[in-house]
């Protein structure tokens, strides 16, 4: 490593440099210089989604709100750098252990660039991933120049990303959002129309599809409104490229929407949970999109019993709190988000697994399906356990699973994890039982094995909502989240004490993209200052509140593994939202723009030029 670094050293090039746009504003300029070939201007894609009569739904209005927006850069900030090992053989076969989120991904993707056949590539299973959240899923140019390098020279080669290198290649898409809604005098919401411009960075990767993402989940599916519009524009410019990130465009959505939905609320002089309720879908309904109903949904209840254990009666008004030191209670909520992938085109979500049966009565899974740091592991091992009716104990996960022995998993990504690959696992034990059950009679011969390859039918609905207490300090800036209460509708708990670390690692990533984290770059160059995390402040234990409670809403799930629906990007996409209100009430000014740092507080109460 310090050979090679000291050898690039010694490297001299010489750049003709080209005029660059680094906002989303000069790049949509006229006149601006256009990264690529392909047009109109820099635009990556161009969405637009309706239904119903605009025009009309604003006539019928009593009140109409307008506000703008902006969310920042931050980084996925996973323990393990992105890392890779290739080697190959004789014959020109490739083997690849990656950190990558999706085995059979890092195959397919490999092969098209090498452009060899697949059959000629075989990616290792790493029996666990140093954090992913998003930004494990596309390849890098890390396998890609190590299997050149290893075909080239016969050995096996070894990459890995510096921390630097991962703060100008893994961070969440910044974006701008223009949010206009008319709504009744009784808090019926008739139109709302919303402009999302997403800065893609130099190639938009996942930026194509974060933006849709973003307009389907974040603004038409969240509250019932008959008559909606939303445009949305991924933007190329000279910045770094963002890719996937946890809640995949709806954390920016609900920074927007949940603070206007307060706003509404106190215009109206309507509680802001009752506003929330009376415009929320219900158990039974269709899904306003997907070809399915929303078959559990408790989202009124997750509202109401946070509400209660936060003491949201006992609220005061916004600002009017005494002393230099203010506090506030804010919500935050999403009314409907994803189990997995299933409805949406163009999509190949299917997922596999094998389950055996050893001579002693323990089981070994053999499944794709990678554990990113959320305890799926254990997860799937208590969904065997169940279905074969044996301990916990006596399940495991195979040790030795790749590409060439095991079924086909889909990225691990969506939330899908528990409903979706869970779902087949659950499956492959079930079919395991059954052939169990035929033999029972006879004397046992051959190796019983179970094994399936489904796709789920359809996504079930979690929702969720999210209660934080503030203290803001008026003569520094500085907030400080001190207690969370957070109720979620996802169906079956199935690994109780897993779901509470989704939720408090959601909490720690939520108030870092809410109050501090910012990837810097610089802006007339766009290189990327923020080299390590001495550059990139993040919360630590000390910024941790003194209490996170949560509190999960049990149903039946009939789609999902023992009932079990999903939660993981749920834990995260509400947080923003929630910690903006609460600072609003705290001080009686509103924040539209994160992070919610110390000088933008103060600039907010006019204390900062």
């Amino acid at each position: 490593m310090d050979i090679a670094e000291r050898a690039l050293g010694l490297i001299e090039v010489e750049y003709e440099e080209l005029p660059a746009v680094f906002t989303v504003d000069d790049a949509l300029a006229a006149g601006a210089p256009q990264l690529h070939e392909r047009g109109p201007g820099n635009l990556a894609k161009q969405a637009l989604f309706e239904t119903g009569d605009v025009a009309q739904g604003f006539k019928e209005a009593d009140f109409v709100f307008e506000d703008t927006f902006e969310t920042q850069r931050v980084n996925t900030c996973y323990l393990e750098p992105r890392v890779c090992v290739v080697d190959t053989d004789r014959n020109g076969h490739v083997t690849v252990w990656s950190s990558l989120q999706h085995l059979f991904g890092i195959r397919e993707k490999l092969a098209y660039v090498l452009d060899i056949p697949v059959s000629k590539v075989r990616a290792v299973k790493s029996p666990y991933i140093g954090g992913g959240f998003g930004g494990k899923l596309d390849m890098g140019p890390m396998e890609p120049l190590a299997a050149l390098m290893s075909l080239k020279t016969g050995r096996a080669v070894r990459i890995q990303q510096t921390r630097a290198e991962e703060f100008a290649t893994s961070n969440r898409n910044p974006f701008q959002v223009q949010l206009k809604t008319g709504v009744k005098k009784d808090g019926t919401l008739t139109a709302r129309t919303a402009i999302s411009t997403l800065d893609a960075g130099a190639h938009a990767t996942h930026g194509s599809t974060v933006i849709t993402v973003h307009g389907l989940f974040g603004f038409m599916y969240t509250y019932r409104c008959p008559n909606r519009r939303w445009e949305g524009r991924s933007v190329y410019t000279n910045n770094v490229i963002s890719g996937g990130f946890r809640g995949y465009g709806a954390p920016q959505a609900s920074f927007a929407v949940e603070q206007q939905m307060d706003a509404i609320a106190e215009k109206l002089g309507i509680d802001a949970v009752e506003l929330r309720i009376r415009n929320a879908h219900r158990e039974g309904e269709r899904h306003p999109i997907f070809p399915a109903d929303f078959t559990t949904y408790r989202y009124e209840e997750a509202l109401r019993k946070g509400a209660e254990r936060i003491g949201w009666a006992q609220r005061k008004p916004a600002g009017s709190g005494a002393g230099v030191k203010k506090r506030g209670i804010g919500l935050g909520s999403v009314p409907t988000w994803t189990s997995n992938c299933t409805g949406q085109p163009d999509l190949y979500e299917h997922s596999g697994a094998i389950v055996k049966l050893n001579p002693d009565g323990s089981a070994d899974i053999a499944s794709a399906a990678m554990d990113i740091g959320c305890g799926q592991n254990t997860t799937f091992c208590q969904i065997v356990a169940e279905e074969l009716g044996i301990p916990l104990h006596q399940v495991r996960m195979a040790g030795s699973v790749d590409t060439s022995n095991v079924p086909f998993v889909a990225p691990m990504h969506a939330s899908r994890g528990t409903h979706a690959a869970g779902g087949a696992i659950r499956a492959a034990a079930a079919d395991l039982k059954v052939k169990m059950l035929k033999v029972a009679q006879h004397a046992r011969s051959g190796t019983l094995i179970g094994s399936t390859s489904l796709n789920p039918t359809v996504s079930p609905i979690p929702a969720g909502a999210m209660f934080v207490e503030v203290e803001v300090d008026t003569d520094t800036g500085v907030v400080t989240v001190e207690r969370v209460v957070y109720a979620h509708d996802i169906g079956r708990v199935i690994n109780p004490l897993g779901a509470e670390g989704q939720v408090e690692g959601g909490v720690q990533q939520g108030i870092g993209y809410a109050l501090m984290e910012h990837t810097q770059f610089d802006p007339e160059t766009g290189a990327c200052l923020t080299q390590d995390f001495l550059d990139y402040k993040m919360p630590t234990a000390c910024e941790m509140p003194k209490s996170i409670e949560c509190i999960f809403i049990e149903s039946n799930e009939p789609s999902g593994p023992f009932g079990a629906k999903s939660l993981s990007e749920c834990c995260l996409i509400t947080p923003a939202g929630a910690i903006a209100n609460a600072a609003y009430n705290a001080i009686g000014v509103r924040i539209h723009s994160l992070p919610i740092t110390p000088e933008t507080v103060l600039r907010a109460l006019g204390k900062l030029d």
